[in-house]
């Protein structure tokens, strides 16, 4: 699929629903009903679209050719989590995506950015299981 082409996709979940755009290299997620999505579901809000384009996003990632690192901003209600690219003249934040009392709010990145935003954000929101169906 040629990233230019524009792609909208609709996934209803119990309590949410979103939106996935993704057109010219970025990925656009809205939330058009319901509660506002906890960070640790960004790995299943992500997974359920990326069928289509998910190859895409990880060849995007792989081919990077400057070195690039998340960092966070952490203030009192939210973090950001911005991918940070070395290049030739300095540094450049490429994407990012905010999360606001431990909710996502809707974002757009780079398809390239996608995957290391969404491990960091999942690194620090893990869901933690003690018994099957129990979440703490």
């Amino acid at each position: 699929m040629a990233l230019k082409e524009r792609l909208t996709t609709k996934k209803s979940f119990s309590e949410f629903s979103i939106e996935y755009n993704i057109f010219d290299g970025k990925v656009k997620v809205d939330i058009v009903a319901g509660a506002k999505i906890p960070a640790a579901l960004i790995g299943e809000c992500v997974s359920c679209a990326i069928a289509d384009w998910g190859k895409s996003a990880i060849a995007a990632h792989t081919s990077r050719k400057n070195p690039w690192r998340v960092e966070k901003t952490i203030n009192d209600k939210s973090i950001t989590y911005r991918l940070i690219e070395k290049i030739d003249d300095g540094t450049k934040v490429s994407s990012s995506i905010k999360v606001v009392q431990g909710s996502l709010v809707g974002f757009s990145v780079q398809l390239k950015d996608l995957f290391p935003i969404v491990q960091e954000i999942l690194h620090d929101w893990k869901v933690e299981f003690s018994e099957p169906g129990e979440l703490y």
